[in-house]
């Protein structure tokens, strides 16, 4: 498993013309990283961005194509170099996460850390995210013992819309300090975010829900978060392609368990 005290999404273009992306974001200085992945689509799948309508590249496309991280910590050490993101390791695919686990755990220079990247067909600019896994405060003691479960359903009525937690869960986790959230649907990929905000400064921002229908000991649990519901939400950002046709809706139920 892996406890996740923070977590964020970053949009990332890449331009063909370019073969290097600098990571010089004021969201990752100063935060102890312990690991990065990207995240693209599958084909047959529209995913957008969580913080705008922009689409998220799929794999169909990314398939011959090359991304290489290169971390350098701030006491200068070339702690990573040239981990390749590919499908299946250090990249999740969105609604079929398929990954490997590592930790980096160390403060990133900004300044000198990037991605070397590889575009080799097209003149499209290639979208992905950033995911981003990091510590800035001590953890808080952890248990993976239940203590309770609530579960709600969500029926999302359009492919981008944002629906405000507070209206799902009314006050039945009120006080409540979550430590897992897992999301299911039938039949359809989760092409959807969780964005919350807590009382105590931690932050998951965006965290794709496909990653929280990880079981086993890939599951994601979380450092006893104390959500702030009213300025939470649950993001919807996808539709679905058949064979060529105009996008649809997915029209299918999301239920969200928390555990506490």
């Amino acid at each position: 498993m892996r406890i996740v005290q923070n977590f964020t999404s970053i949009p990332l273009d890449f331009d063909p013309a370019d073969r290097r992306l600098p990571l010089k974001f004021d969201d990752l200085e100063n935060k102890k990283i312990q690991a990065l992945y990207l995240l693209a689509s599958i084909p047959d799948v529209t995913i957008f961005s969580p913080y705008n309508e922009k689409e998220i590249t799929d794999m169909g496309i990314l398939g011959v194509e090359d991304f290489y991280l290169n971390f350098v910590d701030i006491n200068g050490n070339d702690v990573v170099k040239n981990l390749c993101f590919n499908m299946n390791n250090f990249m999740f695919i969105a609604g079929e996460p398929q990954f490997i686990e590592y930790d980096i755990n160390r403060l990133m220079d900004i300044y000198k850390s990037y991605i070397q990247y590889m575009i080799n067909t097209g003149e499209h600019i290639r979208r992905l995210l950033l995911n981003v896994f990091y510590q800035n405060q001590n953890y808080l003691p952890f248990s993976d013992e239940v203590n309770g479960t609530v579960q709600f359903q969500i029926t999302p009525t359009a492919n981008y819309q944002d629906i405000l937690l507070k209206d799902i869960v009314a006050n039945k986790l009120e006080g409540k300090r979550i430590k897992r959230i897992i999301a299911k649907t039938d039949y359809m990929p989760l092409l959807s975010y969780l964005d919350l905000h807590t009382f105590s400064g931690r932050r998951i921002e965006n965290i794709p829900t496909g990653l929280l229908s990880v079981s086993g000991q890939k599951s994601i649990w979380f450092d006893q978060l104390d959500i702030d519901w009213d300025k939470s939400f649950f993001r919807q950002r996808g539709a679905h392609s058949y064979e060529g046709e105009n996008e649809e809706m997915f029209n299918t139920t999301i239920t969200l368990t928390f555990i506490y």
